[in-house]
């Protein structure tokens, strides 16, 4: 080749390489990456180090031509031209490498020289020029997994999303799991700082879920806050709950709690103590058919029963020492002479037992005895009544005996018999 040739061929290879990369004379390789902010692309521009070597004059009579042959895409990537490419020597070719949806361009060697490429930016799809081509020449790419990270959080409180960070291949579809609190609600989910929606799951209605395809880094921020109260509470009782009580026992809190039920539909049972609830009246009587029981300000009502248990008092299943002295105070003083031994004697227990046979029965046994009925709503109504039965005739005996039984619709049924021997 003449000197003119030679001069004229290189200079037009340092023009065209100085654009992008500049021109290294001497014959060597340059490379350059410019994607700017666009991390997506970039442009390589390679020299041939032949080019421009002395070859005799009869070499370039006819133009020859080289291939330039790309390797290593398999099914992961693509480029723009022909492969093999077919080059006149000393021209240039420019082709595109395009990564497919999933991968990067992680290197380029051309005939074993690896290009400068932007590797921090994973960059998908690099433009490629090779300068003044003078000989066959093998390109080579290496295609790498793009994988991106997804992370997840929770601002404040009222559940929790999984997981909270993990590696997704680009194009790959990610579920983040969005779990709930008792008695709250998802708020807001954003994905980068954008608003979206989470699908409510079927099969747990404490969970929800977004499913997104990933193509960046992602970044998901859910919040939640406490739904509102439905309504007001309930009392509810279990199986456990005592509802049959003696006269003197402490109320058992044991089985009851207070329900709260939420817009949403859930619920909170509180169980009831001592210590967090108040019950009215404190002392358990025959009186007491309902309880009131106080919790957080509210008030809620509970039926029970309560039965005297037998004692020194005979057969009374309501009265208790208490209302045996409250009636003696009703007669003024009169039933503490009359000893009020009801207990002492089981014999006569057991002939009152039965109301119908009772008067039969102390006779037959012996007895003296003038019966009257004492009934009322209350045991303050049947120690009225006591009195005003019992009053006119209380002189002439020794002995005030009475049979107290569960009438109809909790009325007490109640019979004084004042007894002495015949």
């Amino acid at each position: 080749m003449n000197a003119k040739k030679c001069l004229a061929l290189l200079l037009s290879a340092c023009m065209a390489a100085s654009v992008l990369a500049g021109c290294k004379q001497g014959g060597g390789s340059s490379s350059s990456s410019d994607s700017g902010n666009d991390t997506t692309s970039g442009g390589i521009i390679w020299i041939d180090p032949d080019f421009g070597a002395d070859d005799d004059d009869a070499s370039h009579n006819q133009p020859k031509e080289y291939t330039v042959k790309v390797e290593g895409l398999g099914e992961n990537g693509k480029i723009d031209s022909d492969n093999p490419m077919t080059v006149k020597r000393g021209e240039n070719v420019t082709f595109t490498i395009t990564a497919n949806t999933g991968y990067y361009i992680q290197s380029i060697r051309i005939d074993g020289d690896e290009l400068a490429l932007n590797v921090k930016d994973k960059v998908k799809s690099y433009k490629v020029t090779l300068q003044g081509v003078s000989a066959n020449r093998t390109v080579t790419v290496n295609l790498a997994e793009l994988t991106y990270t997804v992370t997840a959080k929770v601002e404040g409180e009222g559940g929790t999303v999984s997981p909270s960070n993990v590696e997704v291949q680009e194009g790959e579809d990610t579920t983040i799991i969005i779990t709930r609190d008792n008695t709250y609600d998802v708020q807001s989910v954003r994905v980068n700082d954008q608003s979206v929606t989470p699908v409510e799951d079927t099969s747990n209605r404490f969970q929800s879920n977004y499913t997104f395809t990933v193509t960046s880094n992602a970044d998901i921020i859910v919040t939640f806050k406490q739904s509102a109260i439905n309504g007001d509470p309930d009392l509810v009782a279990s199986a456990d709950a005592k509802k049959e009580y003696n006269v003197g026992d402490s109320f058992d809190f044991t089985g009851l709690a207070v329900k709260t039920t939420y817009q949403n539909g859930d619920t909170v049972e509180t169980a009831l103590t001592a210590d967090n609830a108040k019950v009215e009246p404190s002392e358990l009587n025959g009186d007491v058919k309902e309880v009131k029981i106080t919790y957080d300000g509210k008030t809620f009502s509970f039926t029970i029963a309560v039965k005297a248990t037998e004692s020194q008092y005979g057969s009374s299943k309501y009265l208790t020492e208490t209302d045996f002295e409250k009636l003696g105070s009703a007669l003024a003083g009169r039933a503490a002479e009359l000893q009020l031994n009801t207990g002492n004697d089981k014999s006569i227990q057991r002939l009152i037992a039965d109301p119908n046979t009772a008067s039969k029965n102390l006779k037959n046994a012996g007895y003296k005895v003038n019966f009257q009925p004492c009934s009322g709503d209350s045991i303050s109504e049947v120690l009225t009544n006591i009195k005003e039965v019992a009053k006119p005739i209380f002189g002439t005996y020794t002995d005030l005996y009475m049979s107290v039984n569960d009438g109809e619709d909790g009325r007490i049924i109640c019979i004084v018999y004042i007894i002495s021997k015949a």
